[in-house]
């Protein structure tokens, strides 16, 4: 009776190996699986860009102004290429964009410098430190509530 109940044991035991092995097998399948994927496992997701901007008006008399132009948009010292993370802004001529407000750019926190500028109107050279509101870390991670910029133009003389 002892070595029957001695062969149970060992059968069981067997059988918990093997499946805990197999799931060990699985688990590395997902894993190499993940790595696999465009992106990896573990990216960074947005809610919006990190520059938007919100309001362009009328210096005299705060009338919205729809359609600007913005150009040199820098980080920093360095001039940004600005690709991935944007909101209604279409690349046009030179580097210059058309930006239908609100629009956007950027998903990196740093100082940006950047011109904005309207038909009839003056340009001016905007600067802000652009960070989230927002940061959810992990993986993945979550970035949102970008910096929000308004800028008055005057018209020119």
């Amino acid at each position: 009776m002892n070595r029957c109940i001695f062969v149970v044991l060992v059968v069981v035991a067997l059988v918990l190996s093997v499946a805990c092995g197999e799931e060990e097998v699985d688990n590395q399948n997902d894993r190499a699986n993940m790595n696999n994927q465009p992106g990896g496992p573990c990216v960074e997701e947005y809610g919006e860009p990190i520059v938007l901007v919100t309001a362009v008006t009328d210096a005299d008399d705060g009338a919205a102004i729809g359609v600007v132009e913005i150009w040199e948009i820098r980080r920093g010292e360095s001039e940004v290429q600005v690709f991935g993370e944007t909101l209604n802004l279409t690349e046009g001529e030179a580097g210059v964009f058309s930006c239908e407000v609100p629009c956007g750019f950027g998903s990196e926190p740093a100082e940006y410098t950047f011109w904005v500028g309207a038909e009839g109107y003056e340009p001016v050279e905007v600067s802000v430190e652009a960070e989230y509101e927002v940061f959810v870390g992990g993986c993945p991670s979550f970035n949102d509530g970008g910096t929000e910029v308004q800028v008055e133009l005057a018209v020119e003389e």
